[in-house]
C-alpha cells in the first residue's frame, strides 16, 4: 500500500520523548497508513542509539547527522527526499491523535492542497482535548490575511512536498543572505510564497495532535547566539524581514493578487509599534509605562496631528479588511 502522508520529526537530545512518540506511533493503526521519518539533529546524549536500537520496522525511518544544523535547513534537507505525497511537521515533545490523522488523510487526496492548518490541541485525560488553536466549524480555504495566523505555529501544519519544493531554492538563497524570517519562521515564510503561488492553503477542522498534558518542552531557538525571537531585537528583526518577504510576493505574484500582498505589507507595517511594544515588554517591561506615558504628552501637545493618523490608521484598515475579505 502507497503511503500519502510523511510524519516528519527532527529531534535534539530529547531522547526520552521522542522514543515514547513513536513507540505511540508503532502501537495505533496509524503505523499501516503513515510513514514515519526521525532525524536526530547531531545530539550529544543517546537519541539515535536509543532510536535505533528499538527496531522499529520499514515504515519508520531513523536517520542522524553528526553535527546539528537546525531546523530550518534540516526541514530544507528533507523535503527534496520525502518519499510522499505530503508531510506532516511534527515536534518531539508533542502528540498525535490517531482519529484526527485518520480523517485528515482521505481529506489531502480529495483535496490536493499545497498547505494544511490543522486544529492542534493540549492532551487532558479528564477531558480528552482541550484549548485547542486553529479552530474552524468547517474544512475551508484559508484567506491570505491569515496565512501567518494559520502558520506561525509550526507543528501540526502539512506541505504539499511536491508544490512546496518549487520554493526551496528561494528560501535556501535567503538563508544565506541572512534572511530573519526564513531562519526563525521558515513554515510561515513558504505557507505565505504558497499560497501566493496557487491560493490552495486550506484549514482542517479536526484536532490531530497537540500538547502532552505538561505542555511544550522550554524551547531553545535561537538566532545569532543570544537573541531570542521575542526579544527587542528579534522583533525588530521580524519587523524589517518579513517587509522584504512581502515585497518579494508582491513583485512575483500573479496581478490579480498583488492588491492583497500590498495590503498584507501595509498591515504589517502598521503593526509595527505592537511587535515593539513586546519585545519591550519582554526585556524591561518596567519602561512600558514611560512609553505610554510620552505618547500621551505627544499627543496632548499636538491632538490634531494625532487625529489625523488615527484617521488615517481607520482608512487602512477598512482597505486592509475590504480587499482581503
Amino acid at each position: 500500500m502507497n503511503k500519502l502522508l510523511t510524519i516528519y520529526v527532527q529531534t535534539y537530545n530529547r531522547s526520552k520523548v521522542v522514543v515514547q512518540l513513536i513507540d505511540e506511533i508503532v502501537a495505533s493503526d496509524l503505523i499501516n497508513l503513515v510513514k514515519v521519518v526521525v532525524v536526530d539533529d547531531g545530539s550529544s546524549d543517546d537519541t539515535y542509539e536509543k532510536l535505533k536500537s528499538r527496531n522499529y520496522g520499514k515504515n519508520i525511518i531513523i536517520n542522524g547527522r553528526k553535527e546539528n544544523i537546525g531546523i530550518v535547513k534540516g526541514l530544507l534537507e528533507f523535503i527534496p527526499i520525502c518519499q510522499t505525497d505530503f508531510f506532516l511537521y511534527m515536534v518531539d515533545d508533542d502528540m498525535l491523535r490517531e482519529e484526527g490523522i485518520m480523517e485528515l488523510i482521505p481529506f489531502l487526496a480529495r483535496i490536493k492542497p499545497d498547505f494544511v492548518s490543522t486544529a492542534w490541541g493540549m492532551w487532558d485525560e479528564d477531558i480528552m482535548w482541550k484549548n485547542t488553536m486553529r479552530t474552524k466549524n468547517s474544512n475551508e480555504k484559508i484567506k491570505f490575511k491569515d496565512i501567518r495566523a494559520a502558520s506561525d505555529h509550526a507543528p501540526g501544519v502539512v506541505f504539499n512536498t511536491f508544490e512546496v519544493s518549487k520554493h526551496v531554492p528561494e528560501v535556501k538563497k535567503r538563508i544565506e543572505e541572512g534572511c530573519y524570517a526564513t531562519t526563525i519562521f521558515p513554515i510561515a515564510v513558504l505557507a505565505l510564497l504558497l499560497a501566493f503561488s496557487n491560493n490552495k492553503c486550506w484549514w482542517f477542522k479536526e484536532v490531530v495532535g497537540g500538547y502532552r498534558p505538561l505542555g511544550a518542552l522550554p524551547s531553545n531557538l535561537r538566532y545569532n547566539g543570544d537573541m531570542s525571537w521575542v526579544s527587542m531585537e528579534g522583533r525588530w528583526n521580524e519587523q524589517k524581514s518579513f517587509g522584504d518577504i512581502y515585497q518579494h510576493i508582491y513583485k512575483t505574484t500573479k496581478d490579480n493578487w498583488k492588491k492583497q500582498a500590498s495590503q498584507l505589507l501595509i498591515m504589517h507595517n502598521l503593526e509595527f509599534y505592537y511587535r515593539i511594544e513586546s519585545g519591550i515588554k519582554k526585556e524591561k517591561p518596567e519602561l512600558i509605562e514611560n512609553l505610554s506615558m510620552v505618547l500621551a504628552i505627544k499627543f496632548l501637545r499636538n491632538p490634531i496631528s494625532f487625529i489625523k493618523y488615527i484617521i488615517k490608521y481607520l482608512v487602512a484598515r477598512y482597505k486592509f479588511m475590504y480587499y482581503m475579505k
